[in-house]
């Protein structure tokens, strides 16, 4: 063995050991504190690169997820108004012929064309007050358009459209006047004659409000699926970012300690290797 007095090769060498694994001891720190064993891009640039675009798809899916749920909450309740109306219509309908029979009196029809007449009113009011987020939903929501669109995906052009929604769904929108539900209290054959009438006005209307509803049902049905798959997809994706981001806590905490250890022993022999100068003087005195 070689002994120098001007350059200390010996304690040269260890100190660039013990600065390394300083190095390294800090580093795996950093991990265990923070939990991501990526925590610059000096760490590894293309896994956060790739971490930040799933962590923006991962945003991206749970707002879709919300946007579905929203979507859910505003057809259930468009459903539950046009399940009303239908509802009412029935009950017109089953009044209505009850006044085609010629066994009624002139004040059995006076009695049927009141509750007609409430029932028409209620049909309106139903129409006009259902509503999500303040829009009334069953007085020609959709405009010229007749169409809503749900935003259900993380990526432009992800929508499920509820195709037909401008249905206005008050009474005279749907053919029932007040003059033609009056009419049927006329006496003899001609309030029999407007109540055939108002029976085929009121099959009419029940037939667009039983396709309005089945509309929305399909679309409410998607978006079930949608809301299914969202959160399957952004739990697989989250997932997948944790694999690239997340600090195996484990195998971390065992190279901290090995660090430790190399730092410590470098320590240690660092403060020999300093001495060996001094021992080369008195081999020499």
């Amino acid at each position: 063995m070689s002994f120098s007095i001007n350059t200390n090769v010996t304690a040269l060498n260890v100190l660039f050991n013990l600065q390394n694994n300083q190095t390294k001891m800090s580093n795996v720190s950093n991990q265990l504190s923070s939990g991501y064993k990526i925590n610059s891009a000096a760490d590894d640039a293309a896994g956060l690169a790739i971490a930040n675009k799933m962590n923006n798809q991962v945003t991206g899916l749970n707002q879709a997820g919300q946007n579905a749920q929203d979507g859910l909450s505003m057809l259930q309740t468009m459903e539950g108004g046009i399940s009303s109306i239908q509802s009412m219509l029935g009950r017109m309908r089953q009044l209505a012929i009850e006044s085609s029979n010629g066994t009624e009196t002139g004040s059995d029809r006076t009695q049927i064309v009141t509750e007609l007449q409430q029932l028409r009113s209620e049909i309106s009011r139903t129409a006009t007050t259902t509503q999500f987020n303040t829009q009334t939903l069953l007085t020609g929501l959709a405009g010229a358009s007749g169409k809503i669109q749900f935003q259900v995906g993380a990526n432009k052009g992800q929508r499920i459209t509820l195709a037909a929604a401008n249905a206005n769904l008050r009474a005279t929108a749907l053919g029932i006047t007040g003059s033609g539900v009056t009419a049927l209290g006329a006496s003899g054959l001609s309030g029999i004659a407007q109540a055939s009438a108002l029976i085929g006005v009121l099959d009419k209307a029940l037939s667009n409000v039983s396709q309005f509803r089945a509309n929305v049902g399909a679309v409410e049905d998607r978006l079930n699926f949608a809301v299914t798959n969202l959160g399957t997809e952004s739990n697989n994706l989250s997932t997948a970012q944790s694999r690239i981001m997340d600090t195996n806590m484990a195998s971390a905490m065992t190279n901290f300690t090995k660090s430790q250890i190399l730092v410590n022993a470098g320590i240690s022999m660092l403060a020999q290797a300093n001495q060996m100068p001094g021992m080369v003087l008195k081999l020499l005195g």
